[in-house]
């Protein structure tokens, strides 16, 4: 790993803007070797770009527990599923629930992606109604938990996690 991809690294939530660039370098020993730039990576390295320009700065956090019985700390809540035929989303407080279904051709062995698919639309739905900052999400998939936590994924995966 370069000295640059360590500066990134450290930054938070930017183990998503180097996702395609790790798997371009990996296995590579030179250390100033040249790798060709692709569309991927130009996508990831602009979002990352755009998210630092747009930051207000440093941020320290305070460990506080998350739920929807702590009146303090006023959470949206959200339910996400995805099954072999569809995704389905519910905001408890907000009476509101979204269902579809998957495409005739979406492939039946990838669930992890569809249930991935439905966090991010949580994410990008609780923008429309929500009036805290916080948003908690219950899913039932490990892995979908690992990338948005870690904000970390595979390449597949990765434009899920900097959708805008």
């Amino acid at each position: 790993m370069t000295s640059t991809a360590k500066s990134i690294t450290i930054l938070a939530g930017s183990s998503a803007a180097l996702c395609t660039s790790y798997v371009k370098t990996a296995g590579k020993f030179e250390a100033h070797g040249l790798i060709r730039v692709n569309n991927d990576m130009c996508c990831e390295l602009t979002w990352f770009i755009v998210h630092i320009r747009n930051s207000d700065g440093v941020h320290f956090l305070k460990l506080a527990e998350l739920s929807p019985a702590n009146s303090r700390l006023a959470a949206t809540v959200a339910y996400v599923d995805a099954s072999g035929v569809g995704i389905g989303i519910w905001f408890p407080a907000e009476f509101i629930g979204y269902q579809c279904s998957l495409p005739l051709e979406a492939p039946k062995d990838v669930i992890f992606f569809f249930e991935a698919l439905a966090v991010c639309s949580v994410i990008h739905l609780s923008c429309n109604f929500t009036k805290t900052s916080r948003l908690i999400i219950y899913t039932d998939n490990s892995n979908t938990f690992d990338i948005f936590n870690s904000l970390r994924a595979l390449p597949p995966y990765n434009h899920i996690l900097i959708s805008r």
